[in-house]
């Protein structure tokens, strides 16, 4: 588990869930979002690793998400 948590951010979500996607699908809630946010707490450790390989390390453990999102 990464700790990372989807934030509002940004404008007022869509009312329904767009087309071509069924109002009933399993992240309706994300797809009525206009905009989204991720953020993840750095490692306890980051200062030993330091802030851009412990910033690298977060992003690939968020890449499924990234990837997940451009598939859409």
């Amino acid at each position: 588990s990464t700790g990372a948590d989807f934030s509002d951010f940004g404008a007022p979500p869509l009312k329904r869930v767009p087309k071509p996607y069924a109002p009933e699908h399993p992240h309706g809630e994300l797809l009525k979002r206009k905009s989204l946010t991720i953020t993840a707490p750095l490692p306890t450790n980051w200062q030993n690793d330091g802030l851009v390989p412990s910033i690298l390390t977060v992003a690939k453990a968020l890449e499924p998400v990234r990837a997940w999102l451009a598939d859409g």
